[in-house]
């Protein structure tokens, strides 16, 4: 019988805590659905898609033509993305060539009554800083980000860059693990706790056994 009713409580316990584990996975995605694949997407494709690209004539010039402004807001649906970068220095003088890349989020704006209350602001998540012509391409990789973004993008010597946006159509939101430890300690208190009590009763019940025997 004792080991009848902790067979049903650990296997009670089980249902429990993967149940917890499934709504605190919704939870940490924050009930994250995946977006529409683009119309020229084919099964068996590579799952790196395409968002956006900008190039030197994308961003603002100061007056002697370096690049240096804000690009355009893009929207990153998928939680893993990734920028790839590449510029070219100028032939005159390659080793003083630089660009430099800020990666912003755009929080949502506070609008009530269709008044806006207080600007959404910019959370820089990246930055891209290169120098010389020893390294002129890279990929920097953005981890469980989506939303609204822009660059700030700025150069100096080069004649031309290209910045391409891509994510990963595969990925999926990351669950905390310091979630799970909670569940895991609240599992083994109530087995320790119920393994108590059958000890208990179990004492009890041999003790009663051996009193009427003798």
């Amino acid at each position: 019988m004792k080991a009848s009713k902790t067979r049903v409580l650990a296997l009670v316990l089980c249902c429990l805590f993967v149940a917890l584990v499934d709504i605190g996975t919704v939870r940490a995605g924050e009930l994250w659905v995946p977006p529409d694949l683009p119309s020229d997407f084919q099964p068996g494709q590579e799952n790196w898609v395409e968002v956006t690209r900008f190039a030197k004539d994308s961003v603002p010039s100061t007056w002697w033509g370096d690049p240096s402004g804000n690009t355009d807001f893009f929207n990153c649906d998928y939680v893993e993305w990734r920028i790839r970068w590449e510029y070219t220095p100028h032939p005159a003088v390659p080793q003083y060539a630089s660009l430099y890349v800020e990666v912003y989020e755009k929080k949502e704006d506070v609008i009530w009554r269709g008044e806006l209350i207080q600007q959404g602001e910019s959370v820089l998540i990246d930055v891209v800083r290169e120098y010389g012509m020893s390294e002129t391409s890279g990929v920097s990789n953005i981890h469980n980000q989506t939303g609204r973004f822009y660059m700030f993008i700025s150069g100096s010597n080069i004649e031309n860059f290209t910045i391409i946006v891509e994510q990963d159509i595969d990925s999926i939101p990351e669950f905390p693990l310091w979630t799970i430890l909670p569940l895991v300690i609240a599992v083994m208190l109530v087995i320790g706790i119920y393994r108590k009590r059958l000890a208990r009763q179990y004492y009890k019940c041999s003790h009663h056994l051996s009193y009427y025997v003798l």
